[in-house]
C-alpha cells in the first residue's frame, strides 16, 4: 500500500478547511511533524493565534471582509481603523518543546513579543472577496492584490477613460444612456449587472471576455444599434430584456445557457438566426416576439416548456416544430405569425392556449392530434386562409371566438366527445 511522503501530504493539506485538520496531520506521526511551516501562504483564514503556526508565512489570502488582517487596513473607507490600543500577540508554538516563539519570517520581534500600533509585513496581500474599485485606487501603491472587483459608478469610468482591467463586475445601470459606441469589456470581468448598458443607442459593437459568466436583465436593453453580439462560450446566464430592440442579425447561444428567459430578444427587429444548444430546456415569456425577420428555428429535441407568447408577432416564420415534451401550446405563443403555414404538434399536447394561433393569416389547414382535451378562446381567430380543421376526438372543450374571422373555413365537424364550447365559436 502506497504511503504519503511529506511533499505529498503537503499537496493534499491545502485542501484542509480547519486550523484544527493541520494540526491533527502534525500529531500523525514525526514525518508530518512541522508542515504548516512549509506554507509560505495561507491555506485557510487565519487569527491572531494560528498566524503563529505557520512560520514561513510571506503572503497572505484573504476571502472574506471580516476576516483578521493583521493590522493591513486595505478597507480604510469601509472598516475603522485598527484601535491604537489593539496588540498583536505572537503566542508561542505548540510543537515546540524548547522555549521558543514561533513567527513569520517577515516580523520584526521585539522583547516582549508585542506589536503596538503596528501591522505583520506581508509579501503580498491577495484580497478575493469583492471590493469596490475605489478600494483598489485607495491601495494602488500597496502590496495587495484584489481579485474580485466591482466598478459602481460612473465617475470611475470616467477617471480610468474605460473599463479599468482589474474590474471584475460591471455595476448596476453604470453605463446606461452613456453615447459609446463601441466597448471592450476586459478579460477579467465575469459578471454585468442589471441594466449595465442599458439604452445605449449609439452602440454598435461589444467584444465580450471569454471568462464572462453572467449578463444581468436589461444589460443591454434599447441598445437599438447593437448588431455585432458573439455570446462568449463560457456564459451561462442571460437575465431578461437583456438583448431586447437590439439590432443584431443572428445570434448563438452558447452551451451552457439552459434557460431564454423573457423578453430576452424580444423586438429585435432584424434578427434572422437563432441558434440553439442541445442543453436548453426553456424558452421563457416572449422571448423571440416581435422578431418580424426570424423566418425560421430549430428547438432542440432538450426543450421541455416554451412558454407564453414566445413567437408572438413573429410575422416572417414560416414553420415550426415542438419537441415532443412539449404539452400545453401556450397562450399567444404563435399569435402574429403571418406566415406561419407550417406547425408540426406532439401527441403530447393536451391544450391549445388562448390565442395562440391567432391572426396566423397563411394557415390553411390544421389537424388538432389525438390528445389534446381542450382548446382555448380565440384560438384560431384570424386565420383568414384556414380552410380545413380536423378536431380530434379526444377534444372536450372548445372556446369562444375559437374559429371567427376564419372566412375561407366552410364548416367545422364536432366529434362527439365535445361536452362544452363557446359563443361564437365561429
Amino acid at each position: 500500500m502506497s504511503k504519503l511522503d511529506n511533499y505529498n501530504c503537503m499537496i493534499v493539506s491545502q485542501y484542509f478547511t480547519t486550523i484544527k485538520d493541520f494540526i491533527n496531520l502534525e500529531q500523525v506521526c514525526k514525518k508530518f511533524n512541522g508542515n504548516m511551516a512549509k506554507f509560505h501562504y495561507n491555506p485557510i483564514p487565519l487569527t491572531l493565534k494560528t498566524i503563529t503556526f505557520f512560520e514561513s508565512l510571506e503572503t497572505l489570502h484573504i476571502w472574506q471582509s471580516n476576516e483578521e488582517n493583521f493590522g493591513n487596513d486595505y478597507m480604510a473607507q469601509e472598516k475603522k481603523r485598527i484601535n491604537q490600543n489593539t496588540h498583536y500577540h505572537i503566542m508561542q508554538h505548540p510543537f515546540k518543546k524548547l522555549i521558543k516563539v514561533c513567527y513569520p519570517k517577515m516580523v520584526m520581534l521585539t522583547p516582549s513579543y508585542w506589536f503596538p500600533n503596528a501591522s505583520v509585513a506581508f509579501y503580498n496581500i491577495i484580497v478575493w472577496h469583492q471590493v469596490d474599485y475605489q478600494v483598489v485606487i485607495d491601495n494602488k501603491d500597496k502590496n495587495v492584490i484584489f481579485k474580485n472587483v466591482k466598478l459602481t459608478t460612473k465617475s470611475e469610468q470616467e477617471s480610468c477613460g474605460n473599463i479599468p482591467k482589474v474590474v471584475t463586475e460591471v455595476g448596476m445601470q453604470l453605463f446606461k444612456n452613456d453615447k459609446m459606441t463601441f466597448i471592450e469589456i476586459p478579460k477579467y470581468v465575469t459578471r454585468l449587472y442589471t441594466s449595465a448598458f442599458d439604452s445605449c443607442t449609439n452602440l454598435t459593437r461589444v467584444v465580450f471576455p471569454d471568462n464572462l459568466y453572467e449578463i444581468g436583465n436589461f444589460c443591454f436593453c434599447g441598445c437599438i444599434n447593437l448588431a455585432d453580439v458573439v455570446l462568449p462560450s463560457r456564459l451561462n446566464k442571460i437575465g431578461m430584456d437583456a438583448f431586447s430592440q437590439c439590432k443584431m442579425t443572428s445570434i448563438t447561444i452558447p452551451q451552457f445557457v439552459t434557460l431564454i428567459p423573457i423578453n430576452c430578444f424580444k423586438d429585435c427587429k432584424t434578427l434572422k438566426e437563432v441558434k440553439l444548444h442541445n442543453n436548453i430546456v426553456g424558452l421563457n415569456q416572449f422571448c423571440f416576439s416581435g422578431c418580424v425577420e426570424l423566418c425560421h428555428i430549430d428547438i432542440p429535441s432538450s426543450v421541455k416548456s416554451i412558454d407564453i407568447g414566445v413567437f408572438k408577432n413573429c410575422r416572417k416564420l414560416k414553420s415550426v416544430t415542438l419537441p415532443s415534451e412539449i404539452c400545453i401550446i401556450q397562450n399567444f405563443l404563435f399569435n402574429g405569425c403571418d406566415e406561419l403555414c407550417e406547425i408540426k404538434i406532439c401527441e403530447k399536447v393536451q391544450r391549445l392556449g388562448t390565442y395562440c394561433f391567432k391572426d396566423c393569416r397563411s394557415l390553411k389547414e390544421f389537424s388538432i392530434p389525438i390528445g389534446v382535451k381542450s382548446v382555448a378562446n380565440g384560438c384560431f381567430e384570424g386565420c383568414a386562409m384556414l380552410s380545413k380543421v380536423d378536431i380530434s376526438s379526444t377534444v372536450e372543450t372548445i372556446g369562444r371566438n375559437c374559429f371567427k374571422g376564419c372566412v375561407l373555413l366552410p364548416s367545422i365537424t364536432l366529434p362527439l366527445t365535445v361536452k362544452s364550447y363557446g359563443q361564437s365559436i365561429i
